[in-house]
């Protein structure tokens, strides 16, 4: 693949795997896909090279503690995306 010669589908279809990286849920083959594209894509690399900066400096500040309260609304918050996914 020629540098930013493809199409512009190709980088969002990244994005989705990018995200699925991050988490840890790319098999061989996409992670390989996804190491080739970004050595052909300027604008994808970029792209990738500042969410991993990003990503280490939120590492490095560490997260705040979260009151009693504002884990039982997250929870909450998350019980009722799961029961209205559960319902499609």
């Amino acid at each position: 693949m020629a540098p930013d010669r493809h199409a512009e589908d190709d980088c969002r279809a990244l994005l989705l795997r990018m995200a699925r990286g991050i988490e840890g849920d790319l098999s061989p083959a996409e992670r390989r896909a996804l190491a080739k594209h970004l050595a052909g894509c300027r604008r994808c690399g970029e792209f990738s090279k500042s969410l991993q900066r990003t990503i280490a400096l939120c590492r490095e500040a560490g997260a705040p503690a979260m009151s009693a309260r504002a884990r039982a609304r997250a929870r909450a918050a998350a019980r009722g995306v799961i029961k209205v996914r559960g319902k499609r």
